[in-house]
């Protein structure tokens, strides 16, 4: 994943136009001042849509102790078990349970949703809420 684009697409536009201002050509400048103010405005709510896309999200599950694996996990959202990118497991407070978080990845609410009662019904899972 690319990060830092749109930043240094910028600072490259803005050294151009300090040449531009340097060289003379200050309508020049101004307009592609202004033509990359409009593009730079015009690209922020598509690059926020497209991040949006990418959201992760976590569901957090309490499973008695020693009984939830990362194998147990997969099976239970069957294909979408690609979406998940990281398994969590501490001991909760009561040492007959643990605290289990899911973080999934490129997934909508509705599928996310899904899995929650997927694992809700598996039976050792006492809890499973999205975070």
């Amino acid at each position: 994943m690319v990060r830092g684009l749109t930043t240094a697409a910028s600072l490259w536009t803005v050294a151009a136009i300090g040449l531009e201002v340097g060289g003379g050509l200050y309508v020049e400048s101004v307009a592609a001042t202004l033509i990359i103010l409009v593009i730079l405005a015009g690209i922020k709510p598509l690059e926020e849509w497209y991040q949006k896309r990418g959201n992760t999200h976590e569901i957090r599950l309490r499973v008695d102790s020693g009984t939830m694996s990362i194998d147990t996990l997969n099976n239970a959202p069957g294909y979408r078990s690609r979406r998940v990118t990281r398994y969590v497991s501490v001991p909760a407070s009561d040492p007959q349970f643990e605290e289990v978080t899911v973080t999934l990845q490129r997934l909508s609410s509705t599928d996310v949703t899904d899995i929650v009662h997927q694992l809700e019904a598996l039976p050792n899972v006492r809890e499973a809420a999205k975070a």
